[in-house]
């Protein structure tokens, strides 16, 4: 849709934005839309970081949609990979517990 945009609020902490229409009145010019938040992932996760609440995913990590993530494998979430973390994926397979 033509001169259709979103404006984006500057905001650390959520991310607000509502959609923006321009329209010319009496052939008057439009203005241009204004800057938006720039998507920077300077942790390269995923998440931009505007809505990342871990700024400082190690590499390696799944992460949800904010950016808090832990290792792969590591099951009990003490950040190393264990024998424990092992034990823990057999035990879920088989079905002696569940995840």
């Amino acid at each position: 849709m033509c001169n259709m945009y979103f404006e984006i609020a500057d905001d650390p902490h959520a991310i607000r934005f509502c959609p923006i229409a321009e329209r010319t009145i009496d052939d008057e010019e439009h203005s241009p839309p204004p800057k938006t938040i720039p998507a920077i992932d300077s942790d390269g996760d995923g998440v931009p970081d505007a809505w990342d609440d871990e700024s400082k995913t190690p590499a390696g990590y799944w992460v949800n949609s904010r950016g808090i993530g832990r290792m792969w494998g590591d099951m009990n979430g003490d950040h190393v990979l264990t024998s424990a973390d092992a034990l823990l994926v057999l035990k879920a397979v088989t079905g002696a517990i569940e995840l």
